[in-house]
């Protein structure tokens, strides 16, 4: 049976009399911190989808991370804003990645080794190159021996 236009617009109505405001304040929580849920709704696929194609409960998923049923239905169903020290626990105990963190890398650096400025001086952390003004050549020596020179960034 097709209930009619007029006969929905009186159900939902009737739904917001009786729900004491809270689909609005829903819908503002979820407005407000969209940025986060979405984030945990994807990592809560993966947990999910994890569990499932290794025939695991979230009972058993709650005993290794040491935390109640209720706290993995959470993260399952994507509603719990997860910390960095939770989803590192579900990465180790599930042996997956979850989320990935850049390494720092700075472009540009000005770095003032002792009296000698170096403006606009790249320097890439994994590896040893560098590229910079002139005065680059001069302070090679300096900068890459193995005790480091005493530096102040400039301002």
């Amino acid at each position: 049976m097709i209930m009619d236009k007029n006969k929905k617009t009186e159900k939902f109505f009737e739904n917001l009399e009786t729900d004491n405001g809270k689909w609005l304040s829903n819908a503002r929580y979820r407005r407000r911190n969209r940025a986060w849920l979405r984030k945990s709704q994807h990592i809560a696929i993966k947990v999910y989808s994890i569990l499932k194609s290794r025939g695991l409960s979230q009972g058993w998923l709650a005993g290794e991370l040491g935390v109640s049923r209720q706290q993995v239905s959470k993260i399952v169903r994507g509603k719990e804003n997860l910390t960095l020290e939770t989803i590192s626990k579900l990465e180790n105990v599930l042996d997956t990645k979850l989320i990935s963190v850049p390494e720092f890398q700075s472009n540009e650096t000005r770095l003032a080794i002792g009296e000698k400025n170096v403006s606009k001086f790249t320097l890439r952390l994994e590896g040893t190159s560098y590229k910079g003004s002139e005065e680059v050549d001069e302070l090679e020596q300096d900068i890459w021996s193995p005790e480091p020179p005493e530096y102040s960034e400039a301002v």
